[in-house]
């Protein structure tokens, strides 16, 4: 038996900035940093 395909959730900054009880900017250094993945679409 094979296991179900993953989702993939994308979130704006500010959304996981919410999610995790950070700013913002605190996402985007993490992002900076790479702590955090974070991929650009569009």
């Amino acid at each position: 038996m094979s296991s179900p395909p993953s989702l993939t959730v994308m979130l704006s900054v500010s959304a996981a900035a919410r999610r995790l009880g950070v700013c913002a900017k605190t996402i985007r250094r993490w992002d900076a940093g790479g702590q955090l993945h974070c991929p650009r679409t569009g």
